[in-house]
């Protein structure tokens, strides 16, 4: 996860303050998709044997 900031921090100049905008929008978006697959995944049996 750090590596992912890390790669938008550098994508994005730390110098304009719309970028950090974007960059905190993007970044909250990315948050609400992760949540969404643990919603999405609760209780379905991920075993190795599934696959």
């Amino acid at each position: 996860m750090t590596a992912l900031v890390k790669t938008i921090a550098r994508a994005f100049p730390a110098n304009s303050p719309q970028i950090n905008i974007l960059q905190q929008l993007l970044l909250f978006a990315l948050a609400g998709l992760f949540v969404s697959v643990l919603v999405a995944t609760y209780g379905v049996d991920l075993s190795p044997g599934l696959f």
